[in-house]
């Protein structure tokens, strides 16, 4: 039981007076108090003694002395008193032999998921392992009972407020209260230990984030701080007034240690969490007031988890966690980082998560949470911690539960006062190992589909059978009757019976063991086969087809035999692809057809067939020789109809198959030839695309036969793929012809008359060639009636262009027939030109000079130009015919006298005829 005493004991002693003969000068720490009450007034102090019982002997030398206290708290538990005093009092009780020391009444202040799955805590609430029959005491600054995440499990309340010169923060205004709803506060004020219980024992429920660590424990919560309203009493860091706080005072926090070592007689506490501390110690706190009430505590089975603090401190912590028998939680992030704010160093003895936790906080439905990062954050993992190995160890002592956990931990180095620190992060998976598992299955793995098997495995334990334990079993996808399971008998056999349903083919079976508290799960997966009905594929169509012929290929499909019917069935010949792949679906009788053209270098090769199977059929295939034959092929000629020799000719084809009409051969090569035997002139040309081919003859070069014609032929030689094949056409070969004479005449008179054939003449000239005749000249003709000299004929064919010209020259004729005038040339000349040169033409002309009875007639340019003459008979100058048998011919005569009655008479001068045939450009 707490003494709270409010009179004042004495009066000051007066300066100077006699003190006790075994005095000690006071330390560092006390001489502050004294200078402190000196400046500021009366101080607020904790007294410690040298054990329980001694602080009514000290405060009755104090009553006799005369010196002026107030004593506020005497504890029952702990040598300890706090008293308020000034600065002659301190003095004199710190040198007082009969006093351990006089420490400062310190005001002490909160420090500030995912989280849980960092310190494995899921995975021992996996096993059943959540601080059941446990109690974590929170002593902070109140809770919202009522909270969701409480769900009930407050179990006790206090409050301990107002001890230094805050306002008490208790409901019922006192400075201290017990029951329910004695740590109840203001939300405003109140969400820092909201906050803190959840993370250590909130259960998930509605609008829960999670669990805390130990969500089955229950929580005694515990108010120790109290309300101040003055900035000179809430300064940040900086010294920045921040009123109104909260900071709870060191004899505050000692009564409320008391009142959880006194309700651990009656219960099981496995910790109590202290979000709160002060000040900045670089060593342990060895002479603290809080070391008995620590040791207490610890001796009652009550670990003492207190925060760190938050300034940063690379080699310091707050107070009490200074304190050696302290349990003192740093900071984490959730990637095991070091928090920016934690204090850290050697002191530490272990690390936690305290960034972003988020926990339940005050709100007017019962049901907020919020995100708040601090020690204050991590102690509480800790405390919980401690709830779940206590519930798993009960036997055992906070000093080997506090080893466990930091034996266990993952380490985390840092640097710490020029050199590196290693402190552990709690992992309560390692803290609490389950006894390693083996799970085997022992069972068919094997089995047709809906044929129902005993699947089996065996479970041990550390070695050993392990019985009573459940064994599940899934086949394949699971569900209906492919999930069951089993009892492990005392040899650690289980078994039970499955029935595949999925489709055939390969899958797996898993038997799964769940584990428990003790034991880790197991799990062993083995590949299964559930069997598919067979099936026969055979092959049907024919045995050969033509290289790029197309044809029917056929299979039948058939299951047990019986006939399969809507399956699709492959197709593919020699090394397959493109056309010679092809699908089907199977009919009513099993049967699948489909085309395909072979592309295959003809020969034999194997045609097959493939059915893939189903899930519920096996796949199944046959092949059968195959002969590829080389396919037929077919020319035609396509160049031009006639040919011209002297001038380079284009002859062209087009290869197909089978026939004319079919499609285009590409890439072959062919041979075109123009004439026949030893005139035979060929060039050769490879098929494009389309089947079409091209050479040159250049220049062509053949003979002039009877119909001048000249065969041409077209052939290919075949090859692995098509058979030879040739075509054959004939052309026209361009040819040129012409006549010249110099004069012919029939007069048929009596006595005087005469019939000259054409004379001289070159005859007529035939021939495809480059020619000139070589008829001698007449020098003279001389008949009664008719005298001539110098006659001359020429014909001259040319190439390129194809052109034939005739010409004949007479120097002078005489023709003197009774009843005509005498008719005389000079210089008469008959010209006809016939070429083949672009559109090809046929010109004439005549020179001469003619006199009629000796006077000279004027006859001009102008062909058929008629003379007429007395009597019966005329003239015809430059008379020029057309010849109907060339393609482009004319027969030019510089002069023909005939009758004009009875045909008395035809003469003809200076003859000359040319024709072009078959002009081929």
């Amino acid at each position: 039981m707490v003494l709270a005493c409010t009179a004042l004991i004495g009066v000051a002693s007066p300066a100077g007076a006699a003190l006790p003969p075994d005095s000690s000068p006071p330390d560092a720490g006390e001489r502050a108090l004294i200078a402190k009450a000196e400046s500021d007034g009366p101080q607020s102090v904790i007294v410690q003694v040298p054990s329980v019982g001694d602080q009514r002997a000290v405060l009755g030398e104090m009553r006799a002395r005369d010196s002026g206290i107030r004593v506020t708290t005497v504890f029952d538990l702990y040598p300890l008193v706090t008293v308020t005093a000034d600065a002659e009092a301190i003095e004199e009780l710190a040198q007082s032999p009969d006093v351990v020391r006089v420490h400062p009444n310190r005001l002490n202040e909160p420090t500030m998921d995912s989280s849980l799955p960092v310190i494995n805590g899921d995975d021992l609430h996996a096993r059943g392992i959540t601080g059941g029959g446990q109690a974590v005491a929170v002593l902070d600054t109140g809770i919202d009972a009522a909270h969701e995440f409480f769900g009930g499990k407050v179990a006790a309340e206090a409050c301990f407020s107002a001890g230094g010169d805050g306002e008490s923060l208790c409901p019922n205004g006192e400075e201290e209260q017990t029951g329910a709803g004695a740590a109840q506060c203001d939300e405003a004020l109140c969400d820092h230990g909201t906050h803190v219980a959840g993370t250590a024992a909130g259960a998930a429920t509605g609008n829960a984030p999670g669990d805390g660590v130990a969500p089955a424990a229950d929580i005694i919560a515990i108010q120790v701080f109290s309300r101040y309203d003055e900035d000179e009493d809430c300064q940040d860091e900086n010294g920045v007034g921040q009123a109104p706080c909260v900071k709870a005072s060191d004899d505050d926090i000692i009564e409320a240690l008391q009142h959880v070592q006194s309700l651990a007689a009656d219960r099981d506490i496995a910790a109590v969490n202290l979000s709160l501390g002060s000040g900045e110690y670089g060593e342990h706190c060895e002479d603290s007031d809080y070391r008995e009430v620590l040791q207490g505590l610890r001796t009652a089975g009550v670990a003492p988890v207190i925060s760190a603090g938050n300034d940063d401190h690379a080699a310091a912590v707050g107070s009490p966690g200074c304190v050696p028998e302290a349990i003192t939680v740093g900071a984490t992030d959730d990637d095991d980082s070091v928090a920016g704010y934690t204090n850290r160093g050697a002191q530490l003895d272990v690390f936690a998560p305290g960034t972003d936790i988020e926990s339940s906080v005050p709100s007017g439905s019962d049901n907020g949470y919020g995100t708040k990062s601090g020690t204050s954050m991590a102690a509480p993992h800790v405390a919980g911690a401690f709830a779940l190995l206590r519930e798993e160890r009960p036997g055992d002592s906070v000093d080997e539960l506090e080893a466990l956990l930091e034996d266990t931990g993952f380490d985390v180095p840092y640097p710490s006062d020029g050199g590196e620190v290693t402190t552990p992060r709690i992992d309560l998976a390692a803290a609490l190992p389950q006894e390693e598992s083996g799970l085997s299955y022992t069972g068919p793995t094997s089995a047709a589909l809906d044929e129902t098997f005993t699947a089996s495995a065996t479970l041990t334990a550390g070695g050993s059978a392990l019985a009573g334990e459940t064994v599940s079993f899934s086949l394949g996808s699971g569900g209906g009757s492919q999930e069951c399971s089993g009892t492990t008998n005392s040899a650690g056999e289980a078994s039970c019976e499955l029935t595949p349903t999925d489709a055939p083919g390969e899958t797996t079976l898993t038997a799964d063991f769940a584990g428990n508290r003790d034991v880790e799960p197991a799990r062993d997966t083995v590949a299964f086969t559930i069997g598919r009905q067979p099936t026969v594929v055979t092959y049907t169509g024919p045995a050969e087809a033509d290289f790029h012929d197309l044809f029917a290929a056929s299979a039948t499909l058939t299951a047990g035999g019986n006939p399969v019917s809507g399956q699709t069935v492959s197709f593919s010949l020699g090394s397959g692809g493109g056309s010679q792949e092809c699908s089907a679906t199977t009919d009513g009788s099993g049967v699948a057809t489909c085309s395909m053209t072979p592309t295959d270098v003809p020969g034999s090769t194997t045609v097959g067939v493939t059915f893939a199977g189903t899930a519920t059929l096996a796949p199944s295939s046959d092949s059968a020789p195959f002969t590829v034959t080389r396919q037929e092929t077919a020319l035609r000629y396509t160049g031009p109809e006639r040919v011209a020799n002297g001038t380079a000719v284009e002859l062209s084809g087009v290869l197909t198959e089978e026939t004319t009409e079919g499609p285009g051969v590409a890439d072959r090569e062919v041979t075109l030839a123009l004439g026949a035997g030893a005139d035979r002139q060929e060039c050769t040309g490879t098929t494009g695309s389309s089947g079409a081919v091209a050479c040159t003859i250049d220049p062509v070069d053949q003979p002039l036969n009877a119909d001048a014609t000249v065969p041409v032929s077209v052939e290919f030689g075949g090859d692995d793929y098509y058979e030879p094949s040739s075509a054959s056409a004939t052309v026209l070969l361009e040819y040129y012809t012409g006549r010249a004479y110099g004069l012919s005449g029939s007069v048929p008179l009596p006595l005087v008359g005469f019939d000259i054939e054409p004379t001289p003449d070159t005859g007529e000239i035939r021939t495809a060639d480059a020619t000139s005749t070589g008829t001698p000249c007449l020098a003279e003709l001389s008949l009664i009636l008719l005298q001539a000299d110098a006659l001359c004929p020429n014909v001259t064919t040319s190439l390129a262009p194809g052109t034939s010209v005739a010409t004949t020259s007479v120097d002078e004729v005489r023709i003197g027939i009774p009843g005509l005038p005498v008719i005389e040339l000079e210089n008469a000349t008959a010209q006809a030109t016939s070429t083949c040169a672009g559109d090809g033409s046929a010109t004439g002309s005549t020179e001469m000079t003619l006199r009629v009875g000796g006077e000279v007639i004027e006859i001009g340019t102008e062909p058929n130009t008629e003379v007429d003459l007395p009597g019966v008979a005329r003239i015809v100058v430059n008379e020029q015919v057309p010849d109907p048998d060339a393609d482009h011919g004319l027969t030019v005569r510089a002069l023909r006298l005939t009758a004009l009655e009875g045909g008395l008479a035809d003469v003809v001068v200076a003859s000359a005829t040319s024709g072009v045939h078959n002009c081929a450009s």
